[in-house]
C-alpha cells in the first residue's frame, strides 16, 4: 500500500493506492495529512491525522482505515482525545495495531498516547 497527498482541484486528499497504482481511497478530510502505512498479511491499516471542529475548537484527531486483503477499505475511525491529536505513527502487537500519538490539551506540555485496536 501506498500514500500520499495530491492537492489537484477535482479530487484533493490523502491517496491510498496499491503498490500497482489501483486506488482504493481518497480520504478528503479537511487538513489530512500525515499518513502512516501498516501491512501485514494481506491485511492493512492506514493512519493519519485531519483538522476537525470538536466542542466549537478546531484541533486536529486522528483516523484510521482498515483494508482487507481484497482491498476493501473500511469507513474511517477517529480516536477520541481531550485535546489536538498529532503525529500518529504505529505498530503490529500480538492482537492488532498499537497507535501512538501526540497530544496538546490546552496550555499543558504534549503528551504521547496509546490506542489499541484489534483486527
Amino acid at each position: 500500500l501506498v500514500s500520499w497527498f495530491s492537492g489537484t482541484p477535482n479530487d484533493p486528499g490523502l491517496r491510498l493506492t496499491t503498490h500497482s497504482g489501483k486506488k482504493l481511497d481518497v480520504i478528503t478530510g479537511k487538513g489530512a495529512k500525515s499518513p502512516f502505512i501498516l501491512t501485514k498479511k494481506g491485511q492493512g491499516i492506514l493512519v493519519w491525522e485531519e483538522s476537525q471542529v470538536v466542542n466549537g475548537q478546531d484541533q486536529f484527531v486522528i483516523g484510521y482505515k482498515k483494508i482487507d486483503a481484497q482491498g476493501r477499505v473500511s469507513a474511517p475511525t477517529f480516536i477520541t482525545s481531550q485535546g489536538s491529536a498529532t503525529n500518529p505513527t504505529a505498530a503490529w502487537s500480538d492482537q492488532g495495531v498499537v497507535i501512538a500519538f501526540e497530544e496538546k490539551v490546552g496550555d499543558q506540555p504534549s503528551t504521547v498516547q496509546i490506542e489499541k485496536i484489534i483486527l
